[in-house]
């Protein structure tokens, strides 16, 4: 299992970042500064001392409003297959759901540890990984002491089923899912299903399987030469079309336009 961490860094650098696209999550802690950021459109200030989560499903830009910007990002990898509940934090967006989290008196040490993960990805030796892992898995729980409103689902009866179940629709998001079939396969109502499953992640199931192809398919627009008629396969979507619009709908460019402003190879 590789690590959880795709990168780490400390940056002081004030340039302005338009809206763009990462194919991770991202956990982002001002140490000094404050922002503008857009997060799908709505703008809201961080400021010194705020922890802010972005997932991969999430555009956003930011402006820098001080004279001094310094912060931590940290880029977590999509998989989260193999990860603890406490990872759900990344995707999840229920009711009252907060991006952008004060610290306070925690900060110092949520300081701490991001320096940590910093230094043990320098270090890079056979045991990095692992104390990068269990770094972050501290750092999310700190982030549900803070945000208690959004965690409280974490301890739900349910919740092992609904995160293995986004787990899926993440991984294999190219298949075909009905609510009965997940119901019956999960051992759970379809009233339950869709219900508790819409009350934790914020999206309705089918909802939550769109931003998962769309999600790879930006990935595969940006990070390979892969035809549109192939991503369409490999992302799930019935036809180029259904695919062109649903994605122009989502982020009001359309995929060539997109991959044309991403492309990185």
């Amino acid at each position: 299992m590789s690590s959880v961490i795709s990168s780490a860094v400390f940056s002081d650098d004030i340039s302005q970042k338009s809206s763009h696209y990462h194919d991770c999550h991202q956990i982002l802690f001002i140490q000094n500064g404050s922002i503008s950021l857009s997060i799908n459109g709505i703008v809201k200030t961080a400021t010194t001392g705020d922890l802010i989560i972005i997932s991969r499903f999430e555009d956003h830009a930011i402006r820098v409003l001080s004279d001094v910007y310094e912060r931590y990002v940290l880029r977590i990898t999509p998989d989260l297959s193999d990860r603890s509940n406490a990872y759900a934090i990344l995707t999840n967006r229920p009711e009252h759901f907060e991006n952008i989290i004060p610290t306070g008196t925690a900060s110092p040490q949520i300081t701490a540890i991001l320096k940590n993960i910093l230094s043990e990805t320098a270090r890079n030796d056979n045991f990095s990984e692992q104390m990068c892992d269990l770094l972050t898995d501290q750092l999310l729980l700190h982030v549900c002491r803070l945000e208690p409103s959004s965690a409280t689902n974490l301890n739900d009866d349910s919740f092992n089923i609904l995160f293995k179940i986004q787990k899926r629709l993440e991984n294999n998001c190219a298949e075909s899912y009905t609510l009965p079939e997940l119901a019956r396969e999960y051992h759970i109502s379809v009233s339950t299903l869709s219900h508790r499953f819409k009350k934790v992640t914020g999206a309705s199931v089918y909802e939550y399987l769109t931003f998962c192809r769309l999600a790879r398919a930006k990935h595969y627009l940006s990070e390979t030469t892969l035809s549109i008629s192939e991503i369409v396969e490999k992302c799930g979507f019935t036809d180029a079309s259904n695919f062109s619009r649903t994605f122009k709908k989502q982020f009001a460019v359309s995929p060539t336009q997109f991959r044309k402003a991403n492309f990185h190879l």
